[in-house]
């Protein structure tokens, strides 16, 4: 919903709870946060600080940790991000209206009004996320040798991204996640 005279500027718009704010738009699509999705940030920055300590050992400053494991997690959700605007554009270019893409606690969600018109339009709009992932998944993962020479933080910040972009991109095109009704859910 546009702001509303009284709204106060920079802050993002909140529709309902139910539906998370919405902090811009990307092609029309708005793109929302829901309350829970700051519960998983933490949850995943606990888990990846955890993991990068066992990796890399003493070599790293408790600081450095922290910070590599929260934007290991921000970097989670955009690549969530990048996966659910590949399932959005595709439906766009079927014809299909995007209603909003909203990150939450089980990751994110693309709503859109109506399935595509055709089966090959609904095949195409099911893979664009997978796609997405394991393009992402797959250039990270090529990338880790490089990053690795920079800094061996980098080096472990890649290799996570790569791996859980695949994981994303397996487990979405796999169908065992409960699709909630919605098209292009992941």
């Amino acid at each position: 919903a546009p702001n509303q005279p009284g709204d106060s500027p920079g802050l993002p718009q909140q529709d309902s709870v139910g539906e998370g704010w919405q902090l811009l738009k990307i092609r029309g699509i708005p793109l929302r946060i829901h309350p829970t999705w700051f519960i998983i940030l933490g949850v995943a920055t606990l888990a990846f600080e955890g993991s990068y300590r066992i990796a890399l050992g003493s070599t790293v400053g408790p600081g450095l940790l922290w910070g590599v494991a929260f934007a290991t997690a921000l970097l989670l959700f955009v690549s969530v991000l990048l996966h659910e605007l590949g399932h959005s554009f595709v439906a766009l270019a079927h014809g299909v209206k995007v209603r909003s893409i909203t990150l939450f606690l089980m990751g994110g969600v693309a709503s859109v009004e109506k399935e595509c018109a055709t089966p090959m339009g609904a095949l195409l709009v099911a893979a664009a996320g997978p796609a997405v992932s394991l393009l992402l998944g797959f250039a990270l993962i090529g990338s880790i040798h490089g990053a690795s020479h920079l800094s061996p933080v980098l080096g472990a910040l890649v290799t996570e991204l790569g791996r859980l972009n695949l994981v994303l991109a397996f487990f979405n095109a796999s169908g065992s996640h409960q699709a909630n009704g919605e098209e292009a859910a992941a």
